[in-house]
């Protein structure tokens, strides 16, 4: 979206000069082009991106505000998918865990989409997500059958 808002293609958006910025060159070909470079994008770079989106979207910027709202969108149709796959009921407690969660927007826009879902019981993670997971994994034999890849 920024590199549309760039070359005139996508609505303004802060993001078309704050991501060319955050990487120290002066424009999205410039971003394109280190991006084309690197092998691969060390995480905390990922995460400063996330980072930069989240502080924008909580200024108003309209295309931030999208962004986020879509990572939520997604986030929730794996919250549906896992809970289907594993037959689980909707009133089971969802913890969010994870960097992006540090983001209080996200949190309240998925925290919301989910309630409308019926899922009720959003909670303050206990564990790591990987030693969640597999707790949760034991308890549910069938979850081989789970579709994958999709």
């Amino acid at each position: 979206m920024a590199c549309q808002a760039a070359d005139g293609r996508g609505e303004e958006t802060a993001l078309a000069s704050e991501i060319p910025a955050r990487f120290g060159v002066s424009d999205m070909n410039g971003v394109l082009e280190a991006l084309s470079e690197t092998v691969q994008l060390p995480r905390v770079r990922v995460a400063a991106l996330a980072r930069l989106v989240d502080e924008l979207a909580s200024r108003g910027d309209r295309v931030s505000l999208q962004l986020l709202g879509a990572a939520a969108g997604e986030l929730e149709k794996h919250v549906v998918a896992i809970t289907e796959c594993l037959e689980l009921s909707f009133d089971i407690p969802i913890a969010f865990a994870g960097g992006a969660f540090k983001s209080a927007l996200l949190k309240d826009t998925l925290t919301r989409s989910l309630n409308a879902r019926g899922f009720q019981r959003i909670v303050e993670p206990r564990f790591s997500p990987a030693y969640g997971g597999s707790l949760l994994a034991r308890r549910m034999p069938h979850a081989a059958g789970c579709r994958q890849g999709s």
